[in-house]
């Protein structure tokens, strides 16, 4: 599934993708492109219980925006496997927000590109592990040209003994 912004488009209201898993293995690739000049918001939500296995490819034109949420709401038997991969083209802003509050296992491989220069990318994200839950949340910022920024905030909370989180974070400069 392909989700295009056209060039020097503003779209004012978020966009709203979600999946409501009824306990099937569900295979998803989402790519969402931006072009030049353009501006949206896309929240993806996730509910219900699944195997779920993703691949989210984000291109942003020059001079682009996108706030992108990735809310996993999962039931408690539920298993989510993610890879999200962002290329950013010259002066281009990417925010990205991931809130992950339910789920048996969640994995969620995020990485981010810089393709032009002057180009930013925030990332931020938020989970809480009750007992018997796994989320790992891996980023990794490729810093290939120069004048570009990154910043990236996480902050996880476990309650119980067997909750389990993994936060990885790299950057190449």
């Amino acid at each position: 599934m392909a989700l295009t912004v056209a060039p020097n488009t503003v779209v004012d209201e978020p966009i709203q993708i979600g999946l409501h898993g009824n306990g099937d293995d569900v295979r998803g690739h989402l790519l969402i492109e931006l072009g030049p000049g353009a501006e949206a918001t896309v929240v993806l939500t996730r509910t219900g219980t699944a195997t779920y296995s993703e691949y989210l490819s984000v291109d942003l034109g020059d001079n682009s925006g996108l706030n992108l949420v990735l809310l996993q709401q999962w039931d408690a038997d539920a298993v989510h496997a993610g890879e999200v991969v962002a290329r950013l083209g010259r002066d281009s802003r990417l925010r990205g927000s991931v809130v992950t509050l339910g789920g048996k296992a969640v994995r969620l491989n995020t990485s981010a590109a810089f393709a032009g220069e002057g180009a930013s990318v925030d990332l931020f994200g938020v989970y809480f592990a009750d007992s018997g839950q796994h989320f790992e949340h891996q980023l990794f910022v490729d810093h290939a040209v120069p004048r570009c920024t990154s910043r990236v905030t996480y902050k996880g909370a476990l309650a119980g003994a067997s909750a389990h989180t993994v936060w990885i974070g790299d950057v190449l400069i």
